[in-house]
């Protein structure tokens, strides 16, 4: 018998009710489309632009006038503008305060930003799919169980109609983790607790979305804003945690920060003494529940290094990408950042390799990564207006610009040091011989992407535009990384491997700006 069963037959007369009114209300307010002041408002103590830059990174269907629907950027210009916080110039017309087409969801059709509708993600109503998996009540519910089992209670025992202890601060009712809450979760709520029991002693008070942890995420939005350049998008990629444990009688002074790199310090101090720790909370469904710290001793990730790069997971003219390959200083692990365009012009980087590893960091953060350390590409924001990257009825074809293209993809091949370098036998990338001039590129190109004179897989402009787009910023990024004839890569302390280390670390939350946290579950 299951515990929701269970508790039922017990107290039948409790059984929740439909808040008609509350329901209709929630469609109401989901149908209302999401606007910049939306955007600029927090939940959860997130800002909801941070929330929209997921949905969009992450492909996560999100309600629009148009249906349930993925969405991606139309500009990139309009997306470097929202990462920056311009939002503005992202979404209105041009001296206008009238919303401009920003947007195309994965049907085609060109949307605006008030075409999603503020569903509960952003802070509005449930919307009409509803009755999807709710992390806002089983956050909430790990604070109520955390409660009752570090003050005694027995796990069978726990009744939220009666709970014994309020040693929690939660931004969901009782009656709605009442409603939703499933067997699966409570089970897991009741194994972190009693893991972290083990490993946690004292009295806590348990947050999840309330103004303590409004604070925190305030504190790091403001230092997050004042470091240039902006050192991440939003906050999850600094804390990953989902709920904050402070020690009872523990208030620390979040006001007196200069830096992110201050705040971290007095929190992975804080941290080590218990007084205020960060949880990373996954399902837990095996009978041994994982952990695992995060950030906890100082700079506790070993710095990567540069040990070779590839220009395409296949032949050069069939895959969109071009891979950085990396290596732990000291250690034989293989991982590599995958350069490529993700959708339609969302041109991003993925670390591949380890099972351990993984994580998406965007373009707009690698290139204020390799500026930090003097590399920056200072005439992207040219390259990126550049009409040979807008989707067009047609591809023009540019010598002068191909002829560019070439010699940058000379430049990477000479440096034979370290093409395929630091990739295991078997896990090679494969490439074709070597382009020997450039009017075997020119033919291969007009053949591979275009279909002159052969086939191409690339039959629409917007796919050739993609292709090209995708392509040569990836090689772009790839040669200024390493250098002018390989000179910036050297050394692990050289500017390239400094740029390779940040943008590794920003993309798995274990920058040297990240914050201490501790995950409980996979």
């Amino acid at each position: 018998m299951s515990l929701r069963r269970f508790v039922r037959q017990l107290k039948p007369i409790q059984e929740n009710k439909v808040n008609y009114v509350y329901a209709v209300q929630n469609l109401m307010e989901a149908a209302k489309g999401i606007n910049i002041e939306v955007l600029r408002k927090l939940k959860d103590g997130r800002p909801r632009g941070d929330i929209l830059l997921d949905v969009i990174n992450n492909q996560t269907k999100v309600e629009t006038t148009k249906g349930n629907r993925t969405i991606s950027w139309l500009s990139q210009i309009d997306k470097t503008a929202m990462e920056s916080g311009d939002f503005e110039s992202a979404f209105y017309n041009p001296g206008k305060k009238t919303y401009k087409k920003v947007f195309m969801t994965d049907k085609g059709e060109e949307i605006k930003l008030n075409d999603i509708l503020k569903t509960t993600m952003f802070g509005g109503g449930r919307g009409s799919g509803g009755g999807s998996e709710n992390t806002g009540v089983t956050e909430c519910a790990q604070c109520i169980w955390l409660s009752e089992i570090f003050n005694g209670v027995n796990p069978d025992e726990i009744d939220l109609n009666s709970l014994k202890h309020k040693d929690f601060d939660i931004d969901e009712s009782i009656a709605k983790i009442q409603n939703d809450l499933t067997d699966d979760w409570i089970s897991s709520s009741v194994k972190i607790a009693q893991e972290m029991k083990k490993n946690m002693r004292g009295q806590y008070i348990f947050h999840r979305g309330s103004q303590f942890v409004k604070n925190i995420n305030q504190t790091f939005s403001f230092l997050n804003k004042k470091a240039k350049p902006k050192p991440f998008a939003n906050v999850n990629k600094w804390s990953p945690a989902d709920i904050w444990c402070q020690r009872k009688g523990f208030n620390p002074d979040l006001s007196k920060y200069g830096s992110i790199g201050e705040f971290n310090n007095d929190l992975k101090e804080m941290y080590d003494k218990g007084n205020l720790v960060g949880v990373s909370l996954k399902k837990v469904t095996t009978e041994k529940v994982p952990v695992s710290q995060h950030n906890t001793t100082g700079f506790i990730r070993r710095p990567v290094r540069f040990v070779g790069f590839t220009m395409g997971a296949k032949r050069f003219w069939d895959s969109l990408d071009a891979y950085v390959n990396i290596a732990p200083s000291g250690s034989k692990d293989f991982l590599s950042m995958q350069l490529r365009v993700f959708g339609d012009f969302q041109w991003q980087g993925n670390i591949k390799g380890l099972a351990a590893a993984g994580g998406k960091i965007g373009g707009g953060v690698i290139l204020n990564t390799m500026q930090a350390e003097g590399l920056g590409l200072l005439n992207l924001s040219k390259i990126l207006q550049d009409t040979k990257f807008v989707r067009t009825p047609k591809l023009k074809f540019d010598t002068t610009f191909l002829t560019e293209f070439f010699r940058l993809y000379e430049g990477l091949m000479k440096l034979k040091t370290y093409y395929n370098k630091g990739i295991p036998t078997g896990s090679r990338k494969s490439e074709a011989a070597v382009i020997p001039n450039y009017l075997e590129f020119e033919k291969q190109f007009k053949q591979n992407i275009l279909g002159i004179g052969g086939k191409t897989k690339y039959r629409t402009p917007a796919s050739q535009h993609n292709w090209l787009y995708s392509k040569y910023i990836s090689l772009k990024v790839v040669a200024t990384i390493i250098g002018p004839r390989g000179l910036n890569i050297k050394n692990d302390q050289s500017r390239g491997n400094k740029a390779i280390d940040g943008m590794v670390g920003y993309a798995m939350s274990e920058s040297k700006e990240s914050a201490a946290y501790i995950k409980y579950g996979k």
